[in-house]
């Protein structure tokens, strides 16, 4: 690559000397073996360029994921970054693609609404729900997990957020569930240049008629007030006033949901189907979590939390992300970066720095508990599953609740066995799931 230099500074960080089409096959193949050789060969700031005007720059250290956390946010635009994935999915309205003093609007509003969902209430529908789902696992044979725990998820979060699935909702409950398994997962939202609708049999054209569909429905939902029961979310959104006693659009409100949605399901599930991995391939950490769920599974279960965290470590659904493009010309790092930039951190690379995490490769869940591993603490900005700063996920905190809850009633029910060793990861969309959804076996503990 080039470099072209201003003074003391060169423009851009330095990248492999690979055309972009090259770069991007590479990417497309393993984006963790590109992104770790670019580690290796240019340190830990670097340039990919993933195809014609499609520039990134990589960071993977604690230092520089907090100099993009803390940069300028009217220049390093978050929202603007995810709009360009997520925008046919969550809308332009969306809390996740505004920006500036907006963004944090809306934030502020929304975040006591999802704030409420760790009630007890909550936790006894959720372990209920749980029960009724596992009871009907076949036993004695092997299947995908993930495809049972995104059923739980998605039932859940359904419930959190519309009211409990009934006749009436059937429709809406179909049209989400095609869209998180046929368009969320789609890689088409990565690639822009192939977003043409050329008919309903094209596969851009499928995606738009399943949006059109969930469209319907969720205005349909939204016209019904808030439900009887459950539907904590749309009934938190439809009563929202801002402090001229405005109410949110109908758009505004449909696409919030959608976000909850998308963000309570897909990222949820995968991350229980890698944790269900990770535990049953390693004896000595089940022993520990089974150990401490014979206790209860509403205690704390700090081991249980612990290891989950340390499976968002090691295996999280979101490989690279925090992004931030730039509006304008702006300064970072020790370079001077062009506008229309997008910055992006790592998180694999940065979640197994050995200076973050000592033996990176093991599983430890005590690096999560107070007293830490080796005598060394979370970094707040080396352990990013759920980005940060200004940005952080709104539901970071429930979702980690959620898994608890799932997991601990799940392994309380029945004794699951890993088939085949630890899955390896493949692409879902923007997201990276298990080979094989995680093929387990069960039978009644």
């Amino acid at each position: 690559m080039n470099l072209s230099s201003v003074g003391a500074q060169v423009s851009m960080p330095p990248g492999p000397g690979l055309s972009p089409g090259r770069q991007l096959l590479r990417y497309l193949r393993s984006p963790s073996r590109f992104f770790d050789q670019c580690l290796r060969e240019h340190g830990e700031i670097f340039t990919a360029e993933l195809g014609r005007g499609r520039r990134w720059v990589v960071v993977a250290t604690p230092r520089l994921v907090r100099e993009l956390f803390h940069a300028d946010p009217s220049l390093f635009q978050a929202g603007e970054a995810k709009r360009s994935i997520f925008e046919p999915v969550v809308g332009t309205r969306s809390s996740l693609v505004l920006d500036g003093p907006e963004h944090l609007r809306r934030r502020k509003a929304i975040a006591p609404i999802l704030a409420g969902e760790r009630s007890s209430e909550s936790n006894r529908a959720l372990i209920a729900l749980c029960r009724e789902q596992v009871a009907r696992w076949p036993r004695g044979v092997a299947f995908p997990a993930h495809e049972r725990l995104q059923e739980i998820v998605f039932r859940g979060i359904f419930t959190n957020v519309f009211g409990p699935l009934t006749a009436i909702r059937a429709p809406l409950y179909a049209a989400l569930k095609e869209m998180t398994s046929r368009v969320v997962g789609s890689r088409l939202l990565l690639m822009p240049a192939l977003q043409w609708d050329l008919g309903p049999l094209s596969p851009w054209g499928r995606i738009r008629r399943i949006m059109a569909q969930v469209d319907r429905q969720v205005a349909l939902a939204i016209e019904g007030g808030p439900p009887d029961s459950g539907g904590e979310i749309l009934s938190g959104l439809l009563a929202l006033r801002d402090a001229s006693g405005q109410a949110l659009s109908n758009r505004e409100i449909r696409d919030e949901l959608v976000t909850a949605i998308v963000a309570g399901h897909e990222i949820t599930g995968i991350s229980l189907a890698w944790a269900l991995a990770n535990f049953l391939s390693r004896p000595e950490i089940m022993a520990r979590i089974r150990n401490e769920l014979s206790e209860g599974i509403e205690g704390g279960l700090s081991y249980l939390e612990a290891a989950i965290k340390e499976s968002l470590r090691m295996s999280s659904a979101v490989m690279i992300g925090s992004a931030r493009k730039l509006r304008g010309d702006a300064d970072f790092h020790r370079y001077r970066l062009p506008a229309g930039t997008m910055l992006v951190a790592y998180f694999h690379g940065l979640h197994r720095r050995p200076e973050s995490f000592p033996e990176p490769e093991r599983f430890i869940p005590e690096r999560f508990l107070p007293e830490g591993f080796r005598g060394v603490k979370l970094d707040p900005y080396g352990w990013i599953p759920f980005g940060g700063g200004l940005r952080r996920c709104l539901g970071a905190t429930l979702a980690i609740h959620q898994m608890k809850m799932v997991l601990a009633t799940v392994l309380s029910e029945v004794r699951l066995e890993l088939e085949g060793g630890m899955p390896e990861g493949v692409r879902r969309g923007a997201f990276f799931a298990p080979r094989g959804g995680t093929s387990v076996r069960c039978g009644i503990r």
